[in-house]
């Protein structure tokens, strides 16, 4: 199967969700920024696999990945880890801590990582205070729930070529066409629902097709 012209329109709808998803990070991002104070809030640094918090903790606050990348993660009722969201520098993480008692993931570093944690009560009190920025930040947070749909759409795509070419045109620069790896391929294996035998499968057929070049660190798409 070849994906050189049959997934042009795929591709410029990716292309749209991707906007969509950096927009409602970069736009949680800013509405947070301008906030709190800095002192308000609070550095923290984490090791390789190292959890920022477990599911079920109580919510204290939420977070922007200021370095490196950080997964969302969540156990099956078959023991297996299904990766919920990858958050990479710039993204802001556990933005539903907000309005829950308690989180409903694990956070979880897949590379050396820091991260500012903004309180809670801190934010959700500012937020009151600016009904404005509050109408932004929940604003971010829709434009983030349609990215979401569209990851499921993603692993509903039975091709593992065809969901491996559609998760990197959503995470790729929309200029350069390059997706940067920060971290091993297994996590995006996790990520779109593969073995890592099939997601090595599915590289070496889109490399073959001259759809995808994989370079030290970096997938580029053609």
């Amino acid at each position: 199967m070849s994906f050189k012209h049959s997934g042009m329109v795929q591709k410029k709808t990716a292309r749209r969700r991707a906007t969509g998803i950096v927009a409602s990070e970069s736009g949680a991002l800013s509405v947070l920024e301008g906030l709190l104070r800095y002192e308000e809030t609070k550095i923290r640094e984490l090791a390789r696999d190292e959890q920022l918090f477990t599911e079920g903790q109580p919510t204290v606050a939420i977070y922007e990945v200021k370095r490196g990348c950080v997964q969302l993660r969540r156990q099956t009722i078959d023991g297996r880890t299904v990766v919920v969201y990858t958050a990479k520098p710039g993204a802001v993480l556990a933005e539903a801590a907000l309005f829950a008692p308690r989180y409903h993931c694990s956070a979880v570093a897949t590379v050396a990582s820091t991260v500012r944690g903004y309180p809670k009560a801190a934010v959700l009190s500012a937020l009151h205070r600016d009904p404005k920025k509050m109408e932004s930040i929940l604003a971010s947070f829709a434009r983030q729930i349609h990215g979401l749909r569209f990851q499921l759409e993603i692993r509903n795509t039975r091709s593992a070529e065809a969901r491996l070419l559609q998760y990197l045109e959503l995470r790729a620069d929309p200029a350069s066409k390059r997706v940067m790896l920060n971290g091993p391929l297994q996590d995006i294996a996790t990520e779109v629902g593969l073995t890592r035998e099939a997601l090595y499968r599915a590289i070496a057929s889109l490399e073959a097709q001259g759809v995808l070049r994989r370079e030290p660190g970096v997938l580029q798409l053609r």
